[in-house]
């Protein structure tokens, strides 16, 4: 963690796999309070305290096994949080998953959001109507999308659509009374 101002390094997190080897972080996002620090990596997610840097971090597994059945496998390349403790994950797999941290680490998804086949997850985000955001890339019609997802449903309520056969990530915001959405990437 880098001071803004001043350049100079202020904390340190580490993420440990399951053979407490350093584990890359592909996505991170804070708590809106700034008192969490949500890391995405391969299967698993680190959930660290920002006030207790040198502490290790709760390792909240989103899979059990990379071939087992069940679970969101794959790179999470997408994270965002809603609160303190719940928070989504989107994989470069194409699936979107909603977790409570307060639930035992290894608890199934509390929602799982879902369409029809979808491009690896880019980008995620809350807005203030309660509603998820992902952005997904290279789907199978060429396109990447940008969905807004329902999460008492976990269905999707709006799909916006525009032509990229390529691997480019894709970006997007919302308007603070999530009346607009605009994208680019």
């Amino acid at each position: 963690l880098w001071d803004a101002f001043t350049g100079a390094p202020r904390a340190s997190y580490v993420g440990r796999d399951h053979l407490d080897e350093v584990a890359p972080a592909y996505a991170l996002c804070f708590s809106p309070s700034g008192q969490r620090l949500f890391c995405a990596g391969e299967r698993v997610v680190n959930v660290f305290a920002t006030a207790r840097p040198a502490a290790g971090g709760a390792s909240r597994p989103t899979a059990a096994t990379r071939r087992g059945g069940g679970g969101q496998k794959g790179i999470l390349g997408a994270i965002a949080a809603l609160d303190e403790n719940v928070y989504a994950c989107g994989s470069y797999g194409g699936t979107v998953r909603v977790y409570d941290a307060r639930e035992p680490p290894r608890a199934p998804a509390t929602r799982a959001c879902k369409d029809k086949p979808m491009g690896g997850v880019t980008r995620l985000k809350f807005d203030a109507a309660g509603r998820l955001w992902s952005a997904h890339r290279k789907e199978p019609d060429s396109t990447a999308s940008v969905r807004g997802f329902d999460l008492r449903t976990g269905k999707v309520l709006v799909r916006c659509a525009r032509r990229n056969p390529t691997h480019q990530r894709l970006d997007f915001d919302v308007s603070a009374d999530a009346a607009t959405l605009v994208a680019g990437g």
